[in-house]
This record gives C-alpha cells, sequence and structure tokens, in this order.
C-alpha cells in the first residue's frame, strides 16, 4: 500500500482549531448502515485529541479519537477498537455500522473489535479533524475521507489506490493537500 501523500495527497491538521464540517452525514437512524473510511497519520497527540465525530452531547455519540498511545471509535460512551498506534506512520481506519446495530472498527484490514449502537447518531454537523464544542484537535494528517451510508462495507479490504465514489458515497474529501477537496456531495463544507 502506497502511502496516501504519494497517492492522491492529504490535509494537514495543526492541532490548533484546524477542521473541516459539514451538515450530519451518519444517519441519525439505527435502521440505516454506514462506512466511514480514512487513512491518516498523527504527528503528535499526547492527550485525546479527535478525527472526526458527529456528536452534540446527546446520547448518539460517535466519534474517532487518538489519546497519545491508542486510537479508538467511542460509540454511546463505551470504547470500541482501540489499537497501540505510532506516531509518523500511515494507517487505514475504517468503521462500518450494520443496520441491526453492531459497530466494528478495522485497522489495516483487521479486527480492533466490535460494539452495539442501540440509539441513532446525533443530528448535529460531521466535523473532521476536531470534536464538537470541544478543543481536540487533531495534529497530523487525514486522506481519502470517505463516508458511505446505506452500506457496511467489508472492513478486511485495505485499498491499495485511492479511495473512489462507490455506491451510497456521501463524501470524500481530504486528498487535497490545498483544499477538502470535496466530491460526490452536494453538501455544503466548510474549512476551518
Amino acid at each position: 500500500l502506497e502511502t496516501p501523500t504519494a497517492v492522491t495527497g492529504s490535509v494537514e491538521f495543526d492541532g490548533t482549531g484546524d477542521s473541516i464540517s459539514v451538515s450530519a452525514l451518519l444517519p441519525t437512524s439505527t435502521g440505516t448502515a454506514f462506512t466511514v473510511d480514512m487513512f491518516w497519520r498523527s504527528k503528535s497527540n499526547s492527550v485525546q485529541k479527535c478525527l472526526w465525530e458527529q456528536h452534540d452531547g446527546g446520547s448518539g455519540r460517535t466519534g474517532y479519537f487518538v489519546d497519545g498511545s491508542n486510537a479508538y471509535l467511542i460509540s454511546e460512551g463505551n470504547t470500541v477498537g482501540s489499537f497501540a498506534y505510532s506516531d509518523n506512520v500511515w494507517y487505514f481506519t475504517r468503521v462500518t455500522y450494520t443496520a441491526g446495530g453492531a459497530i466494528e472498527v478495522f485497522v489495516d484490514g483487521v479486527s480492533q473489535g466490535t460494539g452495539t449502537q442501540s440509539v441513532g447518531v446525533d443530528n448535529v454537523d460531521f466535523v473532521i479533524g476536531n470534536r464538537s464544542g470541544a478543543s481536540e484537535s487533531f495534529n497530523g494528517y487525514i486522506s481519502n475521507f470517505r463516508v458511505v451510508v446505506g452500506s457496511a462495507l467489508n472492513g478486511t479490504e485495505v485499498p491499495t489506490h485511492e479511495l473512489e465514489v462507490i455506491g451510497d458515497t456521501v463524501l470524500l474529501c481530504c486528498n487535497n493537500p490545498d483544499s477538502a477537496g470535496a466530491e460526490a456531495t452536494g453538501k455544503t463544507i466548510t474549512v476551518n
């Protein structure tokens, strides 16, 4: 697998409040499957930082975090898929959610854990690179960020080239070092 920089570029988040936001992407109903894909590389994150989240303080908290030594999904307050990561290494992470409530985290094609999300995701903006309403901005790079609503993709598939727009894609971005590079969405993306 080539690094995203060699494939299509990436967006750098400097840990000082950078973020990309778009209106709600993840379904608010538990009856709709989804997948969130991304390549990411941490530069230095010694405390909890957020790579993506769609949460407003309600029970439907869903977001992906790093804390200096581990990366993990938070779903309804529960940690799912924790694994030890290293700075300056690219990882491909896929989070899948089935309409039946099972949520799973894959890193480089290997399952890191499963959980259950029994309520819908909060109906608020989807934020990349920081946490909604908190100062937990990520310090590192994100590339090939894709959100698919309606399908839980195969987690063991690791891409060998840049991600593409596939059926049910609602967002594909962070493929360009100079902009959000939005594709396949009619939504307005705000770069902060």
